[in-house]
Formats: C-alpha cells, structure tokens, sequence
C-alpha cells in the first residue's frame, strides 16, 4: 500500500520545513514522535502471544463479572479523565485565546480590562498574556478618548500582574524589563513619584541578571531623565553604546538625552551617529518631530526646510508643520515661499486665515 508510506514521508517534510521557520513546540513535537511510532509499527511485525488469564477460571462466574466491572469502572474513569483534559485543556485554552484576542483588538480600555480579567481564569500561559495587556494600556493612556479611572484601574491590575511574573520569576530579566517599563509608562499617566522608585528597584535588578543587555539602561536612564539627573542618564546609554556600538537606538536614545537638557550640538551629533548606523528616524513622523525641534533650536534653516517638507507629506494638513515651514522661509528671505505655503494654512483651516492675513501683512511687499 503506497499511500500509507507515501502519508508518512509527507508529514515528515512538513514538518521538517516548518520548522526552519518556527521554534519547535509540544504539539508539533508530540505528532512527530506519533508519526516514528506509527513508522516502527509498520515495519516492524511481531508474532504476539497472549495467554488466557487463569484467573476468571480459578473464580468462575464471579472472578467473570469482577473482570467486566473493573473494565468497566477503568473505562468511566478514563472518560470522565478525558473529558477534563478536553474541557480545561482545549475548550478553556481556546476560550482564553479568544479573549486575548478580544483584548488586544478593543478600542476601548473598559472592555480590555474585562477581557484580560477573562483570561486570568483559564490555566494557560499567563506571562505573555500580561506582557501584552501591558503595552496595551501604555497605548490607551495615550488616547484622549479613554475613561480616565479605567485607565488608572487597568494600570494597577498590569502592575500587579508583571508583579507576580516577576515573583514566579526572580531570575528572567524579561518579566523585570517590562515591569520596570510599566512603572515609567504608569508615571508618565499618574505622576506619581512612588512608581519611580518601584521602577528603579526592579530595573536595577533586570541589569543585574543581564548586565550585558542595553534594554535595561534605556529604561533606567528614563528615570533618570525624570528626575533630573542628566549626567546619570547619559552615562548609562553610554554603557549601553560600550556595549554594542552598532546598535543604533542606543545612540538615538543619548541624543534624546541631551535635546532633553538643551544641548542640541550634542544631540544633533548623536543623531547622526544614530542614523549612520541604521536608525530610520525619517521613517517615523514622531521620530521626525523631535529632529526638527532640534534644527529650529540650532537655526539650521537651510536643513530645516527639507525636513518640514518630509514632515509635511507625512502629514499634509498638519497647520503647524506649515506654520514652522513658513517662519523657516522667512528667516531665509523666502518671502514668495513664505507667502504661498502661508495661504496655504488658510485653505487648510479657514479659522487660520485672519493670522495669515496679519502675517502676509508684516512681510517685505514684492
């Protein structure tokens, strides 16, 4: 019969070949071992010689009926085993997955909260599951549109969540990496000091398990940024560029740190080491945003007008970038430039058009 061994070859290529892809996992790794099995099975035949129990003889009729009850008794328990397994292991699983999904997909943070309390019930792997529920609430306290309380009560389940991985963790940096960075997100929110503290404590504990992983000082300098204390900061990117030199967010993170204490030479240096070693800034319109604040700090003109135009097409009917455009052309002596992108404005926001009129008034007539 070909078909059977034909089967068999094909399911050991598929599975060979997912995993070049994928890490291996129990379920996959479980049906290979089934597939060998099975293999052994088919080629390897054995005459098997099975003896008559003595016992149903030794006891007649009963030791009979003793033997057809204790199968019996064997197969209800197997069922009733089977059936747990089935409803915790499969049907609650897929449950939870479910409502990770539902979590992740919500647009508002009320029914996240509900969510991610869902998944806390089934007995699947809960690490991740608090690891995203955690960036997802940093998301939602960004968002002006969230109730604020659910936000504050979703940051505190988060917290002591990450707080109990780390607790059944105390020796992976991960779950402390994402815990120290929930506390930064959380003050960012709540403006409290307390959770700068709480975010140093586990932060200094993530770098001590793995002193050699940048992640850790990016976060810790955050802190320090926070309170003020530049020199702290900056010397812990620096370690993290001593690290690995050619990691490039490193370095977009120093310069972030000196735009932040003013010193934009510095800043602007760093951002072009940053960009040299890969860093796409000019890909991301926030990234692009605090460039451009160090340019106009610096009065770089010149470069200035090429990046509010990339801005700008990122984002066209943003007035700002517009009105930084125009102020940039006039410095130049633009003023045709100036006047043009200025009417600009005020197609874009009629409700502008009274300000660009003085403007157009305050530049040099043709």
């Amino acid at each position: 019969d070909v078909f059977i061994p034909l089967g068999m070859v094909i399911i050991l290529l598929a599975y060979f070949f997912q995993n070049l892809f994928v890490f291996d996992m129990i379920n996959t790794y479980l049906m290979f071992f089934l597939c060998l099995a099975f293999i052994a099975f088919l080629t390897k035949k054995e005459e098997v010689s099975v003896e008559r129990s003595e016992i149903p003889q030794a006891y007649g009729k009963e030791g009979k009926e003793l033997g057809e009850s204790a199968k019996q008794v064997l197969t209800g328990i197997a069922i009733v085993s089977m059936l747990f397994v089935f409803w915790y292991g499969s049907l609650k699983s897929a449950q939870g997955a479910g409502n990770i999904v539902n979590m992740l997909s919500s647009q508002l943070v009320k029914d996240a909260n509900v969510y991610f309390d869902k998944t806390l019930n089934t007995w699947m792997n809960k690490y991740e599951t608090r690891e995203h529920f955690a960036m997802q609430i940093t998301k939602y306290s960004s968002d002006t549109r969230q109730d604020r309380e659910e936000v504050v009560k979703g940051f505190e389940v988060a917290e002591k969540e990450m707080r109990k991985s780390v607790e059944l963790n105390p020796l992976d940096f991960r779950p402390h990496l994402f815990l120290g960075k929930l506390y930064n997100n959380s003050y960012f929110f709540n403006q409290d000091d307390e959770k700068i503290k709480f975010g140093e404590d586990v932060l200094l504990k993530a770098i001590e398990l793995s002193p050699t992983n940048q992640q850790g000082y990016w976060y810790m300098a955050e802190f320090k940024l926070i309170q003020r204390k530049i020199d702290d900061a900056i010397d812990l990117l620096q370690t993290a560029i001593a690290l690995e030199p050619r990691l490039a967010r490193s370095h977009w993170y120093q310069a972030m740190a000196y735009k932040f204490d003013g010193q934009n030479e510095k800043a602007l240096e760093k951002i072009k080491d940053a960009e040299e070693r890969g860093y796409g800034w000019k890909k991301n319109v926030g990234d692009l945003k605090k460039v451009i604040d160090v340019y106009v700090a610096l009065k770089k003109d010149v470069e200035l007008v090429e990046l509010l135009q990339l801005a700008i097409d990122f984002e066209p009917n943003n007035t700002q970038f517009l009105a930084s455009l125009v102020a940039t052309y006039a410095n130049m002596g633009e003023f045709d430039k100036a006047r043009e992108t200025a009417l600009k404005m005020s197609e874009i926001d009629p409700l502008l058009a009274p300000k660009v009129e003085e403007f157009l008034k305050t530049l040099p007539s043709k």
